[in-house]
C-alpha cells in the first residue's frame, strides 16, 4: 500500500481523521495466500442440507441472465478463471 486515509464513519458524513502518503508496509512484507479451490465438501449438518442444490440453482440462474443480457460468464475450471462469451455459452 502506498498511502492510507482514515475516516470516522460513525456520523452522517465521513470525517477525515488522519492520512499519510507514506507506505504502511514495504513490498514483500505482506504475504497473502491464494484461495484453494477444489471439490465442494459434502454437506454434513442440517444447516447445510440443500445448500449444494441452492448453489447449483444460483449457477443456472447466472447462466440464464448472462445469456439474456449478452454478458460474459466467468467460471472456474481446473483452478483457473475462464471467461465464456455469450456465443460460447450453451443454450
Amino acid at each position: 500500500m502506498d498511502h492510507w486515509v482514515l475516516y470516522d464513519n460513525s456520523g452522517g458524513e465521513p470525517v477525515l481523521i488522519d492520512w499519510s502518503g507514506k507506505a504502511m508496509s514495504k513490498k514483500g512484507d505482506v504475504e497473502e495466500s491464494q484461495p484453494v479451490y477444489g471439490a465442494p465438501p459434502q454437506p454434513s449438518g442440517a444447516d447445510l442440507k440443500g445448500s449444494l442444490a441452492a448453489l447449483r440453482r444460483a449457477a443456472n440462474r447466472a447462466r440464464q441472465v448472462a445469456q439474456q443480457t449478452g454478458t460474459d460468464l466467468i467460471v472456474m475450471r481446473d483452478g483457473q478463471l475462464i471467461r465464456i462469451s455469450p456465443a460460447e455459452q450453451q443454450p
